[in-house]
């Protein structure tokens, strides 16, 4: 490397030339800010891992619409059901 030869800290050179530190090591290093990939998934194919099953979301809409929760908010019902356990 021409930078190395010269036996020039690089903060100097990199002064002398204008061009950010980071700039050089990220160059230098071979970085690439995106990689592609092989075989990508589409949007609207990802699942969110923290994503509630089919089962407990039909759990949920048959607890909100329970005939003992049908004068109450979302958020009363969450609530009491906290509370129930």
């Amino acid at each position: 490397m021409l930078l190395r030869d010269a036996a020039m800290p690089v903060t100097a050179a990199c002064a002398l030339l204008g061009v950010p530190r980071s700039s050089y090591y990220r160059r230098t290093r071979g970085y690439r800010h995106y990689v592609p990939v092989s075989d990508p998934v589409p949007h609207v194919q990802r699942r969110q891992p923290a994503a509630l099953s089919d089962d407990e979301r039909a759990r949920i809409v048959e607890l909100i619409l329970a005939e003992e929760n049908t004068d109450l908010s979302v958020v009363q019902v969450y609530w009491r059901s906290f509370d129930a356990g």
